[in-house]
């Protein structure tokens, strides 16, 4: 639509131009005529209609981006809930013993099954403690080189430990 309004406006200005030449205007300027008051009138019809098709293609377009980026959000939103959903059975399940603590205050996010069978701690009981307690609980031998590894490097694979259960058994 601005378009077709920008080349209407175009033709009226062009029109005005040829009707302006061929018919000399009067001799009073102050005084205006059927055809001026038309003129006049077509240009801030024009004005508006053209300001207002402007208005409309740039909302359309925005409106577009923004339903892109609205749809590209949902489909990460869904990869991340189908992700973490993926994660929670994995981690859940797994045979090996796995907990989740935070790196700075050892505090415990999560463990799963097999941690709570081998180590005889519940999960409120890990939710209540944090690691460096358990670990001073539980006699867990090289408790400080794992944290120290972990801090350097990120992770910590292939280490054994000694502990014991709450219950007292040694593991």
């Amino acid at each position: 639509p601005p378009g077709i309004m920008f080349c209407v406006q175009a033709a009226v200005s062009v029109a005005r131009i040829v009707a302006d030449l061929a018919v000399p205007p009067g001799a009073d300027l102050f005084t205006a005529g059927l055809y001026d008051a038309l003129v006049l009138l077509a240009y801030q019809v024009l004005t508006v209609s053209l300001a207002f098709g402007l208005l409309l293609t740039v909302n359309s377009r925005l409106l577009l981006v923004l339903w892109r980026d609205m749809a590209r959000r949902e489909r990460t939103e869904k990869s991340l809930r189908e992700s973490e959903q993926k994660f929670s059975v994995a981690f859940r399940t797994s045979p090996v013993a796995l907990a989740i603590t935070r790196a700075d205050t050892g505090s415990f996010l999560d463990v799963n099954e097999a941690f709570m069978s081998m180590t005889g701690i519940t999960r409120d009981q890990a939710g209540r403690e944090s690691s460096h307690e358990l670990a001073r609980q539980t006699g867990l031998e090289g408790f400080e080189r794992i944290v120290a590894a972990v801090r350097a490097e990120g992770t910590v694979s292939g280490e054994e430990v000694r502990f014991h259960r709450t219950d007292g058994t040694p593991m």
